[in-house]
């Protein structure tokens, strides 16, 4: 994810894995997201409809309910279980 104004990169946040995930520290990745947040709120007002992507910027995280892609693989945020295969659900 980036943030860019007048056409000069103010701040991304590198995410390798599946574009989802980072193998960084985890210091280094919350440095980066506090960056990122604050160079989008610096060109953004977040306001309705735009609100929405704000929030989708935390949809993919692990801790979340339900299935996510992860280090580990698939695995769901409710109870920690990670799945064998990516066909969650499936008998």
């Amino acid at each position: 994810m980036a943030v860019a104004t007048c056409g000069a990169v103010a701040a991304v946040q590198r995410l390798p894995i599946c574009g989802l995930l980072s193998d960084a520290a985890a210091t280094d990745v919350a440095t980066e997201l506090r960056a990122l947040r604050a160079a989008a709120d610096a060109v953004v007002d977040w306001q309705p409809p735009l609100l929405t992507f704000k929030a989708i910027v935390g949809a993919s995280l692990a801790c979340n309910p339900g299935p996510h892609v992860t280090d580990v693989g698939i695995t769901d945020g409710t109870t920690g279980e990670v799945f064998a295969s990516a066909l969650v659900g499936a008998a």
